[in-house]
């Protein structure tokens, strides 16, 4: 819909340097597609817990093992006492 906006004004003779717009545009991809493709030059607000990366930013993907890791993986070197409910009552 704003994409269509844009191009009325256009067709209308409007004449403007940037488009601008909210985060709510700024996470979409067609919108920012269709500003390129139009030869438009554009900023857009985004969200704070969407990430930026440059261009050419490659993912690394963990490497899994075999077989599944116990539960206490991630606590090596962590060492818990055993408490049942009657001690925690008591403050133990």
């Amino acid at each position: 819909m704003a994409l269509a906006e844009i191009d009325r004004a256009i067709a209308a003779g409007v004449r403007f340097g940037c488009v601008l717009a909210d985060a709510g545009y700024g996470l979409s991809a067609p919108f920012h597609q269709g500003l390129t493709a139009r030869k438009l030059a554009w900023a857009v607000g985004i969200p704070r817990h969407l990430k930026v990366y440059p261009a050419d930013v490659q993912m690394m993907w963990p490497v899994a093992g075999r077989g599944a890791k116990p539960l206490w993986w991630g606590f090596v070197g962590v060492v818990f006492n055993r408490v049942n409910s009657r001690m925690a009552a008591h403050g133990h």
